[in-house]
């Protein structure tokens, strides 16, 4: 069995394998999701990943996953599901890269939106806030040293799991993933 790109919209309830949500900033940062799905699905070709970020490469789309399952209304609904489930039946795995691109104007303020705004916040209720609620959840946060605020999310996590390791690759973070997923099977 091969695993599935599960990309928004899609809801799938009965997973046959380990689920890897992909979370991180998709905006200004590169399209690192396709990188991952690739690493991932080389070190385990079972694994069902979920990537917030539509703008996976049309050779990973034949993995997609489909469904005639009620979809969702909003994305957040559906990354909210996904998370939820990837903890409970995988791995959620944060990627924090250094910001690369240019971020783009917010039609209400007139300044360049923020780089990462959604991911932050994640980091806290599906990271930190999780593992301090519940030691064995299966969450990975890794990023690269130039992303702004890295130290102060490394302190966090640090605070509630002490001898947490900090990778600075995709590569070594999808492995780490990939072990934590397999501890649900």
């Amino acid at each position: 069995m091969t695993g599935k790109i599960i990309l928004p919209n899609t809801k799938i309830s009965n997973l046959k394998a380990p689920l890897i949500f992909l979370a991180g900033p998709i905006k200004g940062a590169g399209n690192w999701q396709n990188r991952a799905i690739e690493i991932l699905q080389s070190l385990n070709p079972t694994t069902y990943i979920a990537s917030p970020n539509m703008q996976v490469q049309s050779n990973h789309l034949e993995n997609q996953a489909r469904s005639n399952e009620l979809n969702f209304q909003y994305q957040l609904d559906w990354e909210r599901y996904y998370l939820k489930k990837a903890s409970e039946t995988g791995a959620i795995m944060f990627w924090l890269p250094t910001q690369i691109e240019a971020m783009p104007i917010s039609k209400k303020s007139g300044f360049p939106t923020v780089y990462a705004r959604d991911t932050r916040p994640e980091t806290s209720g599906w990271g930190w806030k999780l593992l301090e609620t519940n030691s064995n959840a299966r969450v990975i946060i890794r990023g690269e040293e130039g992303f702004d605020g890295y130290d102060v999310i490394k302190r966090n996590f640090l605070a509630i799991k002490p001898n947490t390791t900090f990778h600075s690759t995709l590569e070594q973070t999808c492995q780490e993933a990939i072990k934590l997923a397999a501890q649900h099977q």
